[in-house]
């Protein structure tokens, strides 16, 4: 089935629509929904001529769609301009996709996304740890055919995985990955090959935060951090509109900060470290003891004994609480995050822990953070790893600052009113 995937191109060439003038109205076009020729040329200071010019091949690679003239727009006299947008499956039936895979411990999930970050079509297959990485992959990328016959349309331009697991310096190889039983696997060269497109690979949690930045509680920050409450607890920024990697590893572990040297021994080999208290089953065994047995899921029984004023429930989120805020201190210290999202068990909690979150995290923050709940549920990685692969073969970072900034705000914040510069402080 992969052969259906194989050999789809990227469109464009460097240097061709895909220049870095292409590449920043492309940038515009995503965030304001729809733009005019004339709206761009205004957004970005680019001669009309240019726009023009790179306009014209970005709808010729079929990256960008014209919608038709508007009358209303009061523009004065003459021919009324034309909107442009994103070419989605729902405007045209060759629209470019990306191939999103993230690999997490026990399931593989594969997806077939939009130039938007919109899922076409989702599959989620069980695999065992310590199994043959190659193995995995390919039933990955099989999965990835099925859903590409059954859309019947689209051509796929180049793909995205988001693991969980530590990568090399070059970001192709993963190097270890205790969840899944991997070490040293070139993920990157074997997607490559099995179909004849570019693929990026990116952390899980860091694609996470970024599909947050771009569509999700996190658009219109400069910073966002993110914790995803799993098997463990992963962290993931992104800062100026682009995923942060530390280090030549790209490791950034939120959850082996040490918030009580006196706590629980963690896998790493240290005691105390925040994936202790806050990892989902550490934050289930919190549930259990307060609660006792339950049925169905204990996170979301404590969250409604909290929400009931259980006694015992708001004592079991008070002690979570208080180790969440001492692990995102010196985040919030260093980074000055504008939002710290939530992900996974902790989203289930963001109800009855945003607000006292936010409210620790102000007490010593010259900018308190907004605590908003993550947009993206259990869309999360195939959606990162779709924005890791359009953002590497289409958007490219952003600019540090847009050259009209300073007389005319960002692109989409008069377009789409639910877009605000920053996010709102949600409880």
């Amino acid at each position: 089935m992969r052969k259906e995937l194989a050999g789809s191109a990227a469109p464009g060439e460097p240097g061709g629509s895909r220049g870095s003038s292409a590449r920043l109205l492309l940038q515009v076009v995503r965030d304001a929904g729809r733009a005019t020729r004339a709206d761009l040329a205004a957004a970005t200071s680019l001669s009309a001529p240019a726009v023009t010019r790179a306009v014209a091949g970005l709808v010729r690679d079929g990256l960008v769609v014209e919608l038709g003239h508007d009358a209303t727009t009061g523009r004065g006299a003459g021919r009324p301009p034309t909107w442009l947008a994103l070419a989605t499956p729902d405007r045209v039936p060759d629209a470019p996709l990306v191939a999103a895979l993230h690999l997490a411990a026990g399931t593989v999930e594969v997806a077939l996304c939009d130039v938007a970050g919109g899922v076409v079509g989702r599959e989620t297959l069980g695999h065992r740890p310590a199994s043959v990485p190659e193995r995995t992959l390919d039933v990955a990328l099989d999965a990835l055919g099925r859903l590409l016959a059954t859309a019947g349309r689209g051509r796929v331009v180049a793909a995205g995985v988001a693991v969980a697991g530590v990568l090399d310096a070059s970001g192709r190889t993963v190097l270890e990955a205790p969840n899944l039983g991997w070490s040293r696997v070139p993920v990157a060269d074997h997607v490559e090959r099995a179909l004849g497109l570019p693929c990026t690979v990116a952390h899980n949690v860091s694609a996470m935060a970024l599909a947050e930045a771009r569509r999700g509680v996190g658009v219109g920050a400069s910073t966002v951090a993110y914790a995803h409450s799993s098997g463990g607890l992963g962290g993931g920024l992104v800062v100026d509109g682009v995923a942060y990697r530390g280090g030549a590893h790209g490791a950034s572990e939120l959850g082996h900060v040490v918030v009580d040297p006196a706590g629980p021994a963690c896998r790493c080999g240290r005691r105390g470290c925040l994936e202790t208290f806050a990892s989902r089953p550490a934050v289930e065994r919190l549930a259990t003891a307060a609660l006792g047995a339950v049925e169905g899921d204990p996170v979301a029984a404590l969250r409604d004994a909290v929400r009931a004023g259980d006694a015992r429930a708001r004592a079991a989120r008070d002690d979570l609480l208080g180790h969440l805020a001492a692990g995102f201190d010196p985040v919030v210290a260093l980074l000055a995050p504008d939002v710290v999202v939530l992900g996974g068990a902790l989203a289930t909690l963001h109800d009855v822990l945003g607000e006292p979150l936010a409210a620790a995290l102000a007490r010593h923050a010259a900018a308190p953070p907004t605590v908003a709940h993550a947009a993206a549920g259990d869309l999360a990685g195939v959606l990162g790893a779709a924005w890791t692969a359009l953002d590497a073969s289409l958007y490219g970072p952003p600019p540090r600052s847009w050259p009209a900034a300073e007389t005319s705000p960002r692109p989409g914040a008069a377009t789409d009113p639910t877009r605000t510069s920053r996010p709102r402080r949600t409880s």
